[in-house]
């Protein structure tokens, strides 16, 4: 086999190009069997995401450049929500490195119709121990992170335990203090809106949309002249704290009535 008709991959190991080929096809397959994604859109999000590791690690997205291309794409900007964000899609990664394969296939979820698989996520993410539950710690940390950047006030600690109190009413069936994935999962299918009730960490329909319109206009040369740079331009981009305030204002406005829809 000539030299020219091998491919290297990011794990290092050389395969012929047809066998990769095939390789990347079958698992496209795979990930439209889980999100209901088209192959070709499939394919152009390994495109994009190809074009993002560091070339001494070819096949790695860092946590540094998860944090901020999940901003400066996508439109999330917490830095808590994104360390758990981080957190959680790492620990879905068979190697516990995420890999461009494990970031596409985030990229697919986001994209998905189909509700469960986010929920899924959704609900691993906000999971901080990872122990199948929310417990109160866990909402103080993630409800706190949004009032606190709302309300400097001395009182905020106070306005953080009363919304865990409204949360756990609407959510916690059981009324056992906690909060299942499947209390979370009936509650969101009757109250889509709320799918991220105690943070932003899936990206907003705009952002989303935008990102993939820029995807489906290009040829994969154009994609690849488009995402060169993107490495560089997202990590010397700097989160937007008004963005971060703006998202969490809409979420967790202090100021909202929230006993309304009990």
């Amino acid at each position: 086999m000539s030299f020219k008709k091998r491919f290297r991959t990011g794990q290092g190991n050389w395969t012929s190009f047809d066998e990769y080929r095939r390789q990347q096809s079958a698992w496209a397959d795979e990930l439209i069997k889980y999100t209901g994604v088209d192959k070709h859109l499939i394919m152009k999000f390994m495109q994009y995401a190809q074009a993002l590791p560091a070339p001494e690690k070819p096949d790695v997205i860092g946590e540094q450049l998860f944090k901020a291309q999940m901003g400066y794409r996508f439109g999330i900007t917490s830095r808590f929500h994104l360390q758990c964000m981080y957190e959680a899609a790492r620990r879905r990664c068979v190697s516990g490195v995420m890999r461009v394969q494990d970031y596409v296939k985030l990229l697919c979820m986001f994209h998905s119709t189909n509700l469960d698989i986010k929920i899924d996520f959704v609900f691993s993410v906000y999971d901080i121990n990872n122990d199948g539950v929310l417990e109160y710690r866990e909402l103080y940390q993630l409800l706190g992170t949004a009032v606190m950047q709302l309300d400097d006030d001395s009182q905020c600690g106070d306005s953080v335990k009363e919304l865990i109190e409204i949360a756990l009413q609407m959510v916690d069936n059981n009324r056992d203090g906690r909060i299942s994935l499947e209390e979370y999962r009936d509650y969101v299918k009757d109250n889509i809106l709320f799918i991220q009730l105690f943070g932003q960490v899936l990206p907003g329909d705009y952002e989303l949309q935008e990102f993939v319109t820029i995807l489906e206009k290009m040829s994969d040369t154009h994609l690849k002249d488009y995402f060169q740079d993107e490495r560089r331009r997202c990590l010397n981009t700097p989160l937007l704290k008004n963005k971060t305030d703006l998202n969490m204002r809409s979420l967790y406005s202090i100021n909202l009535d929230l006993s309304d829809i009990l």
